[in-house]
């Protein structure tokens, strides 16, 4: 399994702070889980809106990518669930 970089310096500089608290631990998992499961509920409602409302009627790849009902709910819900 491959890692970005970026994760491991990031990773790697958060290991090396020195300081432990058990509250500090905790805040640190919350700042993985979250984004971690908000992805994780972007993907499976981006699919399960794909597989709702499919566009089949096309004439240019960019209609169904852009404009299909599918994505503006997706997005919507997104944003919604940001906010």
């Amino acid at each position: 399994m491959t890692h970005p970089p970026q994760i491991l310096q990031l990773l790697s500089l958060s290991m090396k702070r020195g300081t432990y608290s058990p509250l500090l631990s905790s805040k640190r998992q919350f700042q993985y889980l979250v984004p971690v499961a908000y992805s994780l509920f972007t993907a499976v409602q981006g699919t399960y809106m794909n597989c709702r409302f499919p566009k089949f009627d096309w004439d240019n790849e960019i209609v169904v990518v852009k404009q299909s009902m599918a994505v503006i709910l997706s997005g919507v819900i997104g944003m919604a669930g940001v906010a």
